[in-house]
């Protein structure tokens, strides 16, 4: 994960519509809640914020111009779901976890060690050459390697190998509970959707009938469940909606371009000069409702309804039978600025939006709960849809993280390089002035200075690298750390980690 630094002098982060509360320094104590205004200077200084990696927004939306595609929506990996036996520490079995996964750079060997057992691996799995990155959902462990990916359930039987070109990369989509990968190069062309958790791979190409493809997964929506996907065909100016659940699966054709699906729903985009017209179609392409307005940003269809954010910041609502959609809100797009994509959270009760120097939470009945501008461009981050926190920014820069619900500033993360979020996105593992924190919002603590550190999806635990070349796990209790479990002898030299 990258490194990130601090947000420069001048950033502005509001409550709305009522003003934000005042952002708490941590000290490895719970909070208090004085009354007064926030100390606006970082806490320490770094480089400014750059977007070394982000995917160039703008230059895509010119490429597909000519199939209407006006704005590009998070399809952003990273975010974990995990099965646990300590149901009494997790509000819901989301953030809960049962083993450590030490998975080996070059062989892609794979072992899992249960803490209390931490020199017996609990479950191994046979190398199947270099690997660069890893996924874990429940029992199931996701291996990208060159050329292929690699499913295990390390439970002794044989793994699942899935080839992909060699140049592609995998992204995990933000769907809970589950392990869903897209496979897709950065210049266009075919796309792969594999189910981690079956080994089910749907190749859109294939199931479309089109032999020279050219589909982004930028481009790509699906459900909360994941039960449909939809992504746009720039050669023909299209949608493909994909049914994975359908026997045999089901690839069906929609003119214009995809803002949002659902199971039996699926709504596009046509650009007519400066305004778009948005359908909402059933399977059998048959109109339900069709509104025009400004250019969509992105959708989400919700109990029935579609809400649509345009690029310009108004916020829309629309459903079947409609010839008109109902203004519900906006958002505040500073000057020059527009919204480039939005992702669902708050199990589908919020959304955020994105632009390059702003950033906004905001309810299903359009309000404004949280919204901050930024000084310098900043990369865009995943948001898991299940998260009840929400940390600000992304890249090089976070400023604080708030209350999903009510959008209240919880802890302060000026002058702290992220490097990891909890699965609820409420505690961040994170280094200032050099030395690694685990900062949550009701207290901090400092790890110390460390080789590489990786935290544990309920935020009370992390896996450290030591300067000695140790590989420890370090249980947090409130403010405290417990006494060290060394894990060197199934950990290895320098892996990758994972939980599940």
């Amino acid at each position: 994960m990258p490194t990130v630094g601090d947000v420069s002098d001048g950033s502005q982060d509001e409550r709305a519509p009522e003003p934000s509360r005042p952002v708490t320094p941590r000290t490895g104590t719970p909070r208090p809640k004085p009354d007064g205004v926030p100390d606006p200077t970082p806490r320490s200084t770094s480089k400014p914020a750059t977007r070394p990696r982000s995917p160039n927004y703008a230059a895509r939306r010119m490429l597909l111009t000519t199939v209407g595609i006006t704005a590009v929506v998070a399809a952003a990996v990273g975010v974990w779901r995990f099965t646990s036996d300590e149901p009494d520490e997790a509000d819901d079995g989301t953030t809960a976890w049962s083993e450590i996964v030490f998975v080996d750079r070059g062989t892609g060997a794979v072992s899992a060690v249960a803490p209390d057992e931490p020199t017996v691996a609990a479950a191994q799995a046979v190398g199947t050459g270099r690997v660069t990155e890893v996924h874990a959902e429940g029992d199931r462990v996701a291996l990208v390697q060159a050329g292929q990916l690699t499913l295990t359930g390390l439970g002794g039987a044989a793994p699942t190998v899935v080839p992909i070109a060699r140049e592609a990369a995998v992204t995990r989509l933000p769907i809970g509970g589950a392990l869903w990968l897209a496979v897709g190069t950065a210049a266009g062309g075919n796309v792969l959707l594999v189910d981690g958790m079956t080994g089910a791979t749907f190749d859109v190409g294939a199931l479309s009938g089109q032999p020279s493809p050219r589909y982004f997964v930028d481009t790509m929506r699906h459900d909360v469940e994941g039960r449909s996907f939809a992504v746009a065909d720039a050669v023909n100016g299209q949608t493909i909606v994909v049914d994975p659940t359908a026997e045999p699966p089901t690839a069906a054709f929609f003119a214009d371009i995809p803002v949002a699906v659902a199971p039996e729903r699926v709504v596009t985009s046509q650009v007519v000069g400066q305004q778009a017209d948005l359908t909402l179609l059933d399977p059998e392409r048959k109109v339900l409702g069709k509104v025009s307005g400004e250019l969509p940003a992105g959708g989400l269809i919700v109990d029935g309804d579609v809400i649509v954010v345009s690029t310009e910041g108004t916020i829309s609502r629309f459903g079947e039978g409609d010839e008109e959609a109902d203004r519900v809100g906006s958002v505040a797009v500073p000057p020059g600025e527009q919204i480039a994509a939005i992702s669902p959270t708050g199990d589908n009760t919020r959304f955020v939006v994105f632009g390059s120097t702003f950033e906004a939470l905001i309810d299903l009945d359009g309000r404004t709960l949280f919204t901050t501008a930024f000084t310098a461009p900043v990369d865009r981050p995943a948001v898991d849809p299940g998260w009840t926190c929400l940390p600000v920014g992304g890249g090089d820069t976070y400023t604080t993280i708030v209350d999903v619900e009510s959008g209240e500033q919880l802890v302060d993360l000026r002058g702290v390089a992220v490097q990891g979020i909890a699965a609820d996105g409420c505690t961040v593992l994170g280094t200032r002035a050099g030395v690694q924190e685990v900062i949550g919002v009701d207290a901090t603590v400092q790890i110390g200075q460390v080789r590489a550190a990786t935290l544990a999806p309920d935020g009370r635990a992390v896996v450290v690298q030591t300067t000695a070349g140790t590989t420890q796990l370090l249980r947090i209790d409130g403010d405290t750390l417990a006494d060290p479990i060394d894990l060197t002898p199934v950990a290895g030299s320098n892996p990758l980690i994972t939980f599940r």
